[in-house]
């Protein structure tokens, strides 16, 4: 199975606690000073679920909601958020628990090669997300979110 680990390691929703270089990430995707504000008012949520045997749905809230679906068993063409189309090519490494995404932005797009890691921190509790942008630009940023508890309610 190509996401054996996943649902232990990152099924769930997951609430934003720390970020760090997001205002230099939109700009280098081209968002104006104005919308980046905007932006950088909210905590980011995100939800992943697992699909079948090779894909994650991806639900992340912050002044919009992006919904993508992730799938680990072939490159596909996806958008970057942005309105940007890319090729993607996605990983699962069940031994370090990492989920990676290297994107290429497809021929005339405004999108900028990219890898995105996804990984635990020590306690399980926490995610640490990572962009790094390639390869001329050296940008990287961080977001680390914190497990969400969710409470089942059962009738009485």
């Amino acid at each position: 199975m190509i996401l054996n680990g996943f649902d232990e390691s990152y099924a769930g929703k997951w609430q934003q606690v720390k970020q760090e270089g997001l205002d230099a990430f939109l700009a280098a995707n081209g968002l104006n000073f104005v919308i980046r504000k905007f932006v950088l008012l909210f905590k980011t949520t995100m939800e992943l679920t697992r699909e079948g045997d090779s894909k994650v749905k991806v639900v992340m809230k912050t002044g919009k909601t992006l919904e993508a679906v992730m799938d680990f068993s072939q490159e596909y063409e996806g958008d970057d958020g942005f309105d940007n189309k890319i090729m993607v090519k996605a990983t699962w490494e069940p031994s370090t628990k990492k989920m990676i995404a290297e994107t290429t932005p497809i021929e005339g797009s405004k999108a900028k090669r990219s890898i995105v890691e996804k990984s635990l921190m020590p306690d399980d509790n926490n995610m640490m997300l990572e962009v790094m942008i390639l390869p001329d630009d050296k940008f990287y940023a961080s977001d680390i979110s914190r497990r969400r508890a969710c409470r089942n309610l059962l009738p009485i």
